[in-house]
């Protein structure tokens, strides 16, 4: 028999390909939080091998671990192999499948499931097995768009079974539009979430020294298909900009990093260097001027609040939250589309206002600390015990 303050609130991520990113910082950090109020947690993550050290600190402080089984995939070395693990995970030791995972944490009675998706649908099994089960839940919705309509089979799960949760939380109204539309129904209990940032409220960080050249910064993963990498190369090897005191610096790392890299050769572009993974946001604004994020598809990025915080303005696409976050020509420039002309557009009139730029940097930073608290996972961690407290 469980009492209430042993009952626990569980969190599931749902992302298919790795520990970390985005997606995951907000559910990690809240999940921390409860564990140091002394609640009682369960993690159920996909086995993507050794641990992260955000994760790892959070098993050392006491939150219990299920891992499910991990998918083949093209990375794997044998792709054909099956190991027993992978065959009879979760009967012999090894991790869960998906059913097995539901069962076991159906087992221990939780006040409330949290089911973080990495996008739009990656999470439809688990939503339709907690629904079915009778579990309280809520899920987080990161990614989304025009370019990620759910196929037919979850998007049938999702419309079914999302209305069973207690909340569905969205990182941007956009996000939440576009899921229903293409769920072709009204989401009830919506509400939304922010991520914590990397960069601390009125972060130190002095403008560069010298307005010239322009410094531009791409911060994220290199996954062009989402972030757009191609149509910043493709801007670049336009004449006007060939011909303009102006730099590029593509900071993150990824799989498509030699195509990139080609892809620059390809225009002779020499504007543009790469320069990996860089864990001190702050260190990339003391030397830059403008972030530049021509996303085809967003949530809410943290790279995007990390620049406002540091008072940097930005150029980003119309999609996800960006445009909810950033005012045109006050704290960044808009392009109306994930395109080449509507880029350069946008670059165009950041390139006209660029002796403007550190006073829209400042706009930036009034305007992310007016919109988002200053402690987004101690603001959730909140509400999830509420909605716990609920369901005892």
């Amino acid at each position: 028999m469980h009492t209430d303050s042993q009952r626990p609130i569980v969190f599931i991520a749902t992302n298919p390909w790795g520990y970390g990113g985005g997606s995951e910082y907000l559910w990690q950090e809240t999940a921390m939080r409860l564990v140091q109020r002394g609640r009682r947690v369960v993690v159920c993550v996909q086995d993507h091998g050794e641990l992260t050290p955000e994760l790892l600190r959070l098993r050392q402080a006491g939150a219990a671990f299920l891992f499910r089984r991990r998918w083949i995939t093209r990375e794997d070395p044998n792709p054909h192999r099956l190991d027993w693990r992978e065959r009879f995970g979760g009967w012999f030791g090894g991790p869960l499948s998906q059913y097995q995972s539901l069962e076991r944490i159906a087992g221990c009675r939780p006040a409330l499931v949290v089911v973080n998706q990495c996008e739009n649908a990656d999470g439809a099994w688990c939503v339709a097995g907690l629904s079915q089960r009778g579990l309280p839940f809520v899920t987080l919705i990161h990614n989304g768009g025009p370019q990620l309509w759910p196929n037919g089979y979850d998007a049938d799960l999702l419309a079914d079974h999302l209305p069973h949760a207690l909340a569905n939380y969205f990182c941007s109204r956009s996000n939440l539009r576009w899921l229903e539309t293409q769920l072709g129904i009204r989401i009830p209990n919506a509400g939304f979430f922010h991520y914590p940032p990397k960069a601390a409220r009125n972060v130190d960080c002095p403008w560069p020294t010298t307005d010239e050249p322009l410094r531009v910064a791409m911060v994220g993963r290199l996954d062009p298909k989402s972030k757009g990498h191609d149509l910043v190369i493709a801007l670049l090897a336009r004449d006007v900009w060939r011909e303009r005191p102006v730099t590029v610096d593509v900071f993150g790392d990824g799989h498509q990093e030699a195509a990139l890299k080609r892809l620059v050769g390809m225009h002779g572009v020499s504007s543009l260097g790469f320069r990996g993974h860089v864990a001190d946001v702050t260190a990339v604004w003391r030397d830059h001027h403008v972030l530049l994020q021509p996303s085809r598809h967003e949530g809410l990025p943290n790279t995007l609040t990390e620049a406002m915080r540091c008072a940097r303005p930005a150029v980003v696409t119309d999609v996800g939250g960006n445009a909810e976050l950033v005012e045109e020509g006050v704290s960044g420039f808009i392009a109306r589309h994930a395109d080449e002309d509507s880029v350069a557009d946008a670059m165009e009139r950041c390139w006209d206002r660029r002796h403007e730029l550190c006073a829209m940097g400042l706009a930036a930073r009034r305007r992310v600390e007016s919109v988002l608290p200053a402690d987004p996972a101690a603001v959730f961690a909140d509400e999830l015990l509420v909605l716990a407290g609920t369901n005892r």
